[in-house]
């Protein structure tokens, strides 16, 4: 059939009298009753049509060019069609071979079969999805073809439906090579159960939130999440707000728990835990990484790591809570049965921020809890704590401390303590360059530093605040250790326990000393009481000078004169003299 010229149809179709329909075509072009605006002829058909309006429906067929400038309601089009500044809030289904170009704004349910476009998300430049866009057969995306939105996989993100299904459908489309698991910005979706995901998997939540509506312990795991030996690799979580609502979630809920994983990331997410127990959990993984994450109102941990963990980081993040059983865990047991032998090695804590509110300050424990395991290998380094303390008791070895502010920690806690617990003493520990602003320590635990440790210093820290507001700056126990450059001793009460305090004074000790009253003189000390000693300090030595009674011992006057400078012990008890010197 002949189709009419071009000027006729703008004439009749702009004028809404003549309220006509434009005839088939061949091809058929049937578009029900429009307004057309204008039309172009190529022989006998129409190849293109300018629509001021859609009713609400309309198809095409083999249509060369539509330009749609308004809103398009319900439309059709199969063939070979290209679409240019085409705006639907309706259902725009678009068949074979079809070209978006320019810019689509779909905002309602929009499937493509057999698209092509170098834009985004499948419909051009400047797509932008409101609604649900389903994609089918074979299409080509100017984004990565990896990536799974969870919506195309029917989760609904209205705060209220239970997405579980939906989302875990998802993350089991994920295929072994890898994918990125894409939770859309500015939804919550709602889950009663966990998560599992596959190795090779990024869940992107950016700008989303999942929310804990009831009954999930845990928002993200792994699919081999019983396993006790290395399974799963390679597990990214980034961004979002993981949210336990008013689930009522206890301490073992554990937001994202990862067992016996090679390779995880958990990078920018924030944790609103409302009494759950942990924000990550590590339980025998290897090479895991929290960066730049925020944690709020945990219970058990923010930051958790158990059961031989090794090559762990925590950085630049935050956390506060009111109180927790711990604030960072790294510990080698199995908490279903002691396992001797278990280690955990290698750990970074640095530059973040942790805080603990409550009326007891919140441990930092890099230590073993049984007997027979072992801590190796830590670094904790330009971290901010309040109310926070640091414990590396028992069998731990290679520790460093250095760099930190512990602001204001309350009683019940040495600030940074090292010493002997299930059968082990910690070996090589350091405590360096950190500040401690109004430490409340007690007799009850001993002092701001509590060493019990072997082969271990404590040199150039500052302890600043009210005079007396803690009760002794420093216990060494009975094991050698190294005090050097510190400052504000005097801040501190000492009291005296039978063992080696330090309060206003600096000594340098290589040995084990033993005393009944404080060291107020600085010393250098290579024995200890009762055998063969050098010691320097000022006054004359007496009965309670280290190496007092010990043939050989050497004790140097600092404030001495001529003839009063160098003292020798006979062995006899007394301290002789040595005249010219």
């Amino acid at each position: 059939m002949k189709i009419f010229p071009a000027i006729a149809l703008f004439f009749v179709f702009a004028n809404p009298a003549f309220g006509a329909c434009v005839p088939n075509a061949s091809p058929p072009g049937s578009i029900g009753c429009l307004p057309i605006l204008s039309s172009s002829q190529s022989g006998d058909y129409i190849t293109t049509w300018r629509v001021s309006a859609f009713p609400a429906s309309a198809s095409l067929t083999s249509v060369s060019s539509l330009f749609a400038t308004p809103t398009i309601g319900s439309l059709t089009v199969t063939g070979n069609t290209t679409l240019s500044n085409a705006t639907t809030s309706g259902t725009l289904g678009v068949g074979t071979n079809a070209t978006v170009g320019g810019t689509l704004g779909v905002t309602g349910n929009t499937t493509l079969s057999n698209a092509t476009t170098s834009g985004t998300l499948g419909v051009g430049t400047n797509a932008t999805v409101g609604g649900t866009l389903r994609v089918t057969g074979a299409a080509t995306f100017g984004y990565d073809p990896a990536t799974i939105n969870v919506r195309n996989y029917g989760a609904i993100g209205n705060g209220t439906t239970d997405d579980t299904a939906a989302i875990q459908a998802a993350a089991t489309a994920c295929p072994a090579a890898g994918c990125t698991l894409y939770f859309p910005p500015g939804y919550t979706f709602g889950i009663s159960a966990a998560i599992n995901l596959k190795s090779n998997t990024k869940a992107s939540l950016w700008g989303s939130t999942v929310l804990v509506l009831s009954g999930a312990s845990n928002v993200f795991r792994n699919v081999d999440y019983a396993a006790t030996t290395l399974t799963d690799s390679n597990i990214t979580i980034e961004g979002g707000t993981l949210d336990y609502g008013s689930s009522g979630a206890g301490t073992g809920s554990h937001a994202i728990s990862m067992s016996f994983v090679n390779h995880v990331q958990v990078r920018g997410t924030i944790f609103q835990l409302r009494g759950a127990g942990d924000a990550t959990a590590f339980v025998g993984c290897n090479d895991t990484v929290v960066d730049g994450v925020t944690a709020f109102g945990f219970t058990n941990t923010a930051f958790d790591h158990w059961w031989g963990p090794t090559n762990a980081r925590v950085v630049n993040s935050y956390a506060s809570t009111v109180t927790t059983a711990q604030m960072v865990n790294f510990n080698p047991e199995n908490t279903l049965e002691n396992i001797p032998g278990l280690v955990a090695n290698g750990f970074v804590l640095a530059n973040n921020q942790l805080i603990c509110t409550g009326a007891t300050s919140c441990p930092v424990l890099v230590a073993p809890i049984t007997s027979g395991t072992y801590v190796k290998n830590v670094t904790i380094t330009g971290n901010i704590f309040k109310n926070v303390n640091v414990n590396a008791r028992g069998a731990t070895q290679g520790v460093t401390v250095a760099g930190n502010t512990f602001n204001g920690i309350s009683s019940g806690s040495a600030v940074i303590g090292a010493y002997g617990a299930f059968g082990g003493v910690p070996d090589s520990i350091s405590a360096t360059g950190n500040t401690i602003i109004n430490p409340l320590t007690d007799a009850g635990n001993y002092a701001v530093f509590e060493f019990g440790a072997t082969n271990s210093s404590i040199t150039g820290n500052t302890i600043s605040g009210t005079a007396g507001a803690c009760y002794a700056a420093t216990y060494t126990g009975a094991y050698p250790t190294v005090i050097a450059g510190n400052n504000g001793w005097s801040n501190c009460t000492y009291g005296d326990t039978g063992s080696a305090w330090v309060t206003s004074a600096q000594p340098v000790k290589f040995g084990t000393v033993t005393t009944s009253a404080a060291i107020t003189t600085p010393q250098l000390n290579l024995a200890g009481t009762g055998t063969a000693s050098i010691v320097a300090g000022t006054g004359a030595p007496g009965s309670g000078t280290p190496g007092y009674g010990a043939t050989g011992s050497i004790f140097i006057r600092t404030d001495g004169a001529i003839g009063t400078h160098i003292y020798v012990s006979t062995g006899s008890g007394a301290w002789t003299a040595l005249a010219g010197v």
